[in-house]
């Protein structure tokens, strides 16, 4: 768990008890700032598929953080930062060595390569715009296969799709139409073959919904 403040950001170490009660460990400072209110997305935090290093966006900062997780403790240690070349960066996504940031404010994304120690190096053809402007990106992640991104925005009502090459690279980009109002957080399901959509609706009650997408060979 994240706290954000514009004084400085920091990360709530818990552990879990055998009955299910949380503990609070440990408060660990991220190495970036926040940007002192609630973030509205999904996805700030991310670890890698090893479950040794964490990854966190410094929203106020401009930047992402990466960490190593003590496999015995679950303990922090900050690695290093790396600016994301965009502003309020909100959201992250992880597929084997490749970092992928979202953008919020200024409605683009970019991506990295790490190595085990969690140095991040940009990718090269890796910086792409959404839809448009202030489009409000809650949630940027990797499709199963890590041949693809998604993007949910809630202004536009459109999930945006990115194709990627082998070196993470962007070769492509289409827009889908929301089923749903205001796409926000999103996983996928049934053996990766299903994408599971939240929709905000505008936070009006009782209008929430959840939308399901099938996975096309096109």
């Amino acid at each position: 768990i994240e706290i954000k403040s514009k004084i400085g950001k920091t990360i709530l170490e818990f552990t879990q008890k055998s009955s299910g009660q949380l503990v609070l460990e440990d408060e660990v400072k991220s190495g970036g700032y926040g940007y002192g209110v609630a973030l509205g997305s999904q996805g700030a935090l991310c670890v890698s598929k090893e479950d040794n290093l964490l990854f966190a966006v410094n929203a106020g900062s401009l930047s992402i953080s990466s960490f190593r997780i003590n496999p015995s403790t679950g303990g922090l240690n900050l690695l290093f930062t790396a600016y994301t070349d965009g502003i309020l960066p909100t959201s992250l996504t992880v597929h084997g060595n490749k970092l992928y940031v979202l953008n919020n404010l200024s409605s683009n994304i970019n991506g990295y390569t790490f190595t085990s120690n969690g140095f991040m190096t940009p990718i090269a053809g890796s910086t792409h715009n959404l839809s448009g402007m202030q489009v409000d990106a809650p949630q940027i992640k990797f499709s199963p296969d890590g041949l693809a991104l998604y993007v949910t925005e809630k202004k536009t009502n459109i999930i945006d799709k990115f194709s990627l090459d082998q070196n993470g690279a962007i070769i492509s980009s289409v827009q889908i139409t929301s089923h749903g109002i205001e796409p926000f957080g999103f996983d996928y399901a049934r053996e990766n073959k299903y994408m599971i959509v939240s929709n905000a609706a505008n936070g009006f009650s009782g209008a929430g919904s959840t939308t399901s997408y099938k996975f096309t060979a096109t």
